[in-house]
C-alpha cells in the first residue's frame, strides 16, 4: 500500500482526502490511499524523517508549513524556488521535489472571467500569499496591495516583492479591482463566523476567497450582497488539486466531475 496525505495545523477542515481517494478509486488504484495529518510546526521536522518508513509517496502542504518544507526537499522547482512555499512534496526516483501548484489553480478561475483588474488587495502574508502575489504577476495586475494583522510581514513581503502595504487598520479604506482573502479567517472551525473584511464592498468588482471550506464563506456571502462576482476557493482548490494529482500518478482527472462529487457528497450534506 502507498500512502499520500495532506500535512497541516489544524487540517479537520481539508477535503483533500475525500477529492483525491475519489481520483484513485476512479483510475482504479487500489493500491494507493490518501489521509489527513495534523502536524504542528514543532513536529514537522520528526514527520517529514519519518516518510520513508511508512512508505509515504506524495504530500499535500497547507497553513502553516508552506514555507518551511522546503528545507526537507532534496529538489526544488524553479517555480517553488521562485515563489519561495511549495504546497506539495512528491517522491520521485530516490528524491523528495517540492513543487507549488497553488499558482496554477489560482489563476484558472481569473482567467476565465471577462472583466478587467487593475488593483488588487491581498489579505494575508502567509505562504498562500506567495503564490496569490505571484499569480497576480503573471496576469500583469498593475497595482497589488497587501494587507496583514502582523504588519511587519506584509511590509516585509511589499519590500521583498515590490507591493504597496496598507495596515490591517486602513484596509477597508481601499477600493480594489479584485480583493482576495489569504488568512484563515471563515474558515470552518474556529474561525467559521470570522470575517477578514468589516466594511461595505462597494465598488469591488470580484472578491476571491481561497478558504473552500465552509464553501461559500461568510466573505463571499457579504460580497454577493454587494453584487461582487465572486470566486470560491473551491475552484482554486479543485485546479491545484488536480495538478497534485498528475504528479503523484500522472493521470489527470476531470475539474467539473472533481467539482459535482464534492458539491453533492459535501456541501449538500452541510
Amino acid at each position: 500500500m502507498q500512502l499520500y496525505g495532506v500535512i497541516g495545523h489544524p487540517i479537520s477542515h481539508s477535503l483533500s482526502p475525500v477529492l483525491h481517494n475519489w481520483a484513485f478509486k476512479k483510475f482504479g488504484y487500489k493500491d494507493k490511499v490518501y489521509i489527513a495529518w495534523d502536524i504542528t510546526p514543532k513536529n514537522l521536522e520528526k514527520f517529514l524523517h519519518n516518510l520513508d518508513i511508512f512508505q509515504v509517496k506524495g504530500l499535500s502542504v497547507t497553513i502553516p508549513h508552506k514555507q518551511n518544507i522546503l528545507s526537507f526537499a532534496q529538489k526544488i522547482s524553479p517555480l517553488a524556488q521562485k515563489i519561495q512555499a511549495a504546497n506539495t512534496l512528491v517522491y520521485h526516483k530516490g528524491i523528495w521535489l517540492a513543487e507549488n501548484t497553488d499558482v496554477y489553480g489560482f489563476i484558472q478561475p481569473l482567467q476565465q472571467l471577462n472583466i478587467k483588474l487593475q488593483k488588487a488587495l491581498i489579505l494575508g502574508a502567509g505562504g498562500a500569499s506567495l503564490a496569490v502575489i505571484y499569480g497576480l504577476k503573471k496576469l500583469k495586475i498593475e497595482e497589488i496591495y497587501i494587507s496583514n494583522r502582523t504588519i511587519s510581514k506584509a511590509r516585509q513581503l511589499a519590500k521583498n516583492l515590490g507591493l504597496k502595504e496598507i495596515s490591517w487598520e486602513d484596509k477597508e479604506k481601499l477600493r480594489p479591482d479584485i480583493l482576495i482573502n489569504t488568512t484563515p479567517l471563515g474558515m470552518s472551525g474556529k474561525w467559521q463566523n470570522k470575517t477578514p473584511w468589516n466594511a461595505d464592498l462597494k465598488g469591488i468588482k470580484v472578491v476571491y476567497d481561497i478558504i473552500y471550506n465552509p464553501n461559500p464563506t461568510l466573505l463571499l456571502k457579504q460580497a454577493k450582497k454587494f453584487n461582487c462576482t465572486t470566486i470560491s476557493g473551491l475552484e482554486m482548490f479543485i485546479y491545484q488539486a488536480q495538478q497534485q494529482f498528475k504528479l503523484f500518478t500522472g493521470q489527470t482527472f476531470s475539474f467539473y466531475e472533481a467539482f459535482n462529487y464534492l458539491n453533492i457528497n459535501t456541501f449538500t450534506r452541510q
